[in-house]
């Protein structure tokens, strides 16, 4: 288990240098969190603080050619990217990213010394099916990169962002929330059985706000949060990073 809490703000197509520069006073707010801003690619050279880390919405399967509009794993090491985001179910929606397409971005990250984020979530029909637990785990099986023996990754992280609760304003009950984290640190943990030195960190993502995230931040499974729209308002992450 980590010791800080990770705090991931996912802007998506929103920013402005004038949010950059609030953001870089967030720092400020930091004790026993480790906060990471996602902003979109424009704005990657606007922060150069060593206190918030700084990571990226997604990255493309390419790492050079005619490939228009992608963005490349090294160009993201370049501008000083330590994290990334990938599988998020707008992007696997949007662009059709498959879980075999997470993994092979999960394994180019880490190529980079880059910690890949992989979101999992489950829709509302297989939530009110009860086969939400078989769906995650069979994306983690698919989606979570193969390690060599005797690779040096110290940190896996899975957010679990219940499509339902992205932007909608319905946050997962704690029971929900505890209950898939616990789950997916175990499904995790037994993927990678055989490297003891990884730890693995689960966020939770949808609708989280001031309002809820103490509450979230509470329970024993879970390390940190993925957010979207209320990491828009710099005093909203003041807030939550209060909790922390």
């Amino acid at each position: 288990m980590r010791k800080n809490k990770l705090i991931v703000a996912n802007w998506k197509v929103n920013g402005s240098k004038t949010l950059c520069e609030e953001y870089r006073n967030l720092s400020d707010f930091q004790t026993r969190s480790d906060l990471v801003v996602c902003p979109p690619y424009p704005y990657l050279g606007q922060f150069n603080t060593h206190s918030i880390s700084l990571g990226s919405q997604n990255v493309s399967i390419y790492q050079s050619g005619s490939h228009t509009s992608h963005v490349s794993v090294t160009m993201l090491k370049e501008f000083g990217c330590e994290y990334c985001v990938i599988g998020h179910s707008e992007v696997r929606d949007t662009f059709g990213d498959s879980d075999s397409i997470v993994r092979a971005k999960a394994r180019l990250l880490l190529n980079e010394k880059i910690t890949p984020i992989i979101c999992v979530g489950e829709d509302e029909s297989i939530r009110n099916s009860g086969q939400h637990l078989d769906f995650v785990n069979n994306q983690l099986k698919q989606g979570l990169p193969y390690f060599e023996f005797g690779e040096s990754v110290k940190e896996i992280v899975i957010a679990y962002e219940p499509i339902w609760a992205i932007g909608t304003g319905n946050t997962a009950s704690l029971t929900q929330i505890e209950d898939m984290a616990r789950e997916i640190q175990s499904m995790v943990a037994y993927f990678y059985q055989h490297f003891s030195h990884l730890s693995v960190t689960v966020l939770y993502g949808g609708s989280v706000n001031p309002n809820n995230a103490k509450e979230i931040l509470s329970q024993p499974s879970v390390d940190g949060l993925l957010i979207g729209g209320a990491s828009l308002v710099p005093r909203n992450m003041e807030q939550i990073l209060s909790f922390c």
